[in-house]
């Protein structure tokens, strides 16, 4: 069996925090119930978990929702998002990532 340390070692291990932007989990987040739940139990953990990553040269990579004017990308069919949509708002038009140019 292949050890811990070596499968989460820093050189090939990275930790992805996805939905923690304030729009999701923050104080006035569309889905407040959720946010509210997130910031109890998931925060603390994350809060806890990436200066101990990053002190171990881990990887963070922070992911964040960024809506397209023409809506390609987006979840059209799941109910949750459809109650987030009516509070979110529009970020500017970014038709390439800057990390991922097509």
């Amino acid at each position: 069996m292949t050890p811990l340390a070596a499968l989460a070692a820093p050189a090939h291990t990275a930790i992805v925090a996805q939905e923690c932007q304030g729009a999701v989990i923050g104080p006035n987040a569309g889905l407040a119930v959720l946010a509210k739940e997130a910031r109890r139990v998931a925060l603390p953990n994350i809060t806890r978990l990436l200066p101990t990553a990053r002190a171990a040269g881990v990887r963070i990579v922070h992911c964040l929702v960024q809506r397209r004017p023409d809506g390609l990308g987006s979840n059209h069919n799941a109910k949750i998002f459809a109650v987030g949509a009516a509070a979110s708002t529009s970020l500017p038009a970014r038709l390439e990532p800057p990390c991922c140019p097509s």
